[in-house]
């Protein structure tokens, strides 16, 4: 789930507007000198998926503005709320590695909040038991296989057996078996193996529910995980639906954070947006209607329609071959 979110945001262009104009703006485009702005915004990505927060180390030039803002590990920051004779002031302090840093010099980025808390919750963290059942139910089944209790095989007779003499044969089977050697049978004495199938156990019925609840809690639809719906079909206009919905729903929470917390290191009128033209645009059948009503009425020539799908431009902006 966490690289299929990761991987959904780091593609998305950082502009950066002031009204309506868009403004070149370096810090946007490259918040971090030693990191591609692939890589920064990856890593955001996937400390808000994993731990519900990231936080941000940011580096001021002698006025005062923000040059270069560099992702810390979340592992390494400790929030706390300093008190003021015994009553919370909510002057927020923070430790990096165990050194008290200035607030000024960080940015904490929060996926969800609770009420009275300074910490963000992420999916694990909020659904804390729902993943450690998860985790149990995958332990489970990898002891079952293991150290199940089940015997990998009967020998039978139809003679009676005293006890020490079946235990002997027990044995003698044991040591054949790890040796890998020839097994000899006697008294009328046959083999019998016991397998169960993971069917027999259910547990690829328990890691196909685990997956799908891991899903849910992430937001991200069963079938990018590799499993399916019973009784659903999934075409290409259905996946590019599915497509928009997680962006429009899972993904915009992440969007939001971390747009709000670049626009607040930005001088005072500069909006920072994720430019998700690309990913919000219609079904392919859609923009082909779309495009030829736009094409009919004048509004538009089929040189700026394939501008527009991103093609090669092959067209003057009148229409005619090149």
């Amino acid at each position: 789930c966490v690289p299929i979110i990761t991987a959904r945001g780091q593609q998305l262009p950082m502009i950066v507007r002031r009204g309506g104009a868009v403004l070149p703006c370096p810090l946007a485009e490259q918040p971090d000198t030693n990191l591609s702005a692939t890589d920064f915004y990856g890593q955001t990505f996937t400390s808000l998926a994993l731990h519900g927060e990231a936080f941000w180390w940011l580096t001021r030039d002698a006025t005062g503005q923000v040059r270069n803002i560099a992702v810390l590990d979340p592992r390494t920051v400790t929030v706390t709320v300093e008190e003021v004779r015994g009553y919370v002031n909510g002057r927020v302090r923070y430790d990096v590695n165990g050194r008290q840093v200035s607030a000024s010099s960080i940015k904490h980025l929060r996926l969800f909040t609770l009420p009275g808390s300074y910490r963000g919750l992420g999916p694990i963290q909020a659904a804390r038991l729902d993943v450690q059942t998860a985790i149990r139910m995958r332990e489970y089944g990898d002891s079952f296989l293991s150290t199940g209790g089940i015997p990998t095989g009967v020998l039978t007779t139809n003679d009676v057996l005293p006890q020490g003499l079946a235990d002997e044969y027990r044995e003698a089977w044991d040591r054949a078996q790890a040796e890998r050697s020839l097994a000899v049978l006697g008294n009328g004495m046959s083999y019998e193996a016991i397998s169960l199938s993971p069917a027999d156990i259910q547990y690829l019925e328990n890691q196909m529910f685990t997956t799908a609840q891991i899903g849910r809690l992430f937001g991200v639809p069963a079938t990018w995980l590799g499993i399916g719906i019973e009784g659903s079909s999934i075409t290409y206009s259905t996946s590019e639906g599915l497509a928009r919905s997680f962006i429009q729903t899972t993904l915009t929470q992440y969007l939001t954070a971390i747009e709000g917390a670049l626009t607040s290191v930005l001088p005072r009128g500069q909006v920072a947006t994720f430019k998700l033209d690309a990913l919000l645009r219609g079904d392919l059948a859609a923009r082909v209607s779309a495009y030829q009503a736009f094409v009919d009425m004048g509004a538009m020539t089929p040189a700026e329609v394939r501008m527009s799908e991103g093609l090669d431009d092959d067209f003057t902006p009148d229409g005619s071959p090149t």
